[in-house]
């Protein structure tokens, strides 16, 4: 019933693209995501089994991930290297770029 709705919108629309439940659902689950929801909730509301299985079906790549926690680690390094010693925000970065930097130097907390 809901698809034959669906069909019968995007026909009267004029919309060229194939609407199904399953398309409005997509939607939903990136919408949710590009509002900043938790992936763990996304992944609850999905009833996936895992937040892997959510990103996967989001398309959210390892490479995506990676890429935005150096961003956020290489940021917080230059403040620290120019001497910008804020506070605001820090600790939840600082796990993940002791690890980064544990992973790739050998080097530990930056002293503040």
């Amino acid at each position: 019933m809901v698809a034959r709705v669906l069909k019968a919108v995007g026909e009267r629309r004029s919309i060229d693209l194939k609407l199904s439940t399953h398309s409005m659902r997509k939607i939903r689950d990136w919408t949710m995501h590009n509002a900043g929801k938790p992936i763990e909730l996304i992944c609850m509301a999905l009833n996936h089994s895992s937040p892997a299985v959510t990103m996967r079906y989001l398309g959210i790549t390892q490479e995506e991930v990676h890429a935005l926690a150096d961003e956020f680690c290489l940021g917080y390094l230059g403040r620290v290297a120019t001497g910008d010693r804020f506070t605001h925000g820090y600790p939840a970065l600082l796990p993940h770029c002791f690890i980064k930097i544990s992973t790739r130097k050998t080097w530990g907390y930056p002293s503040l």
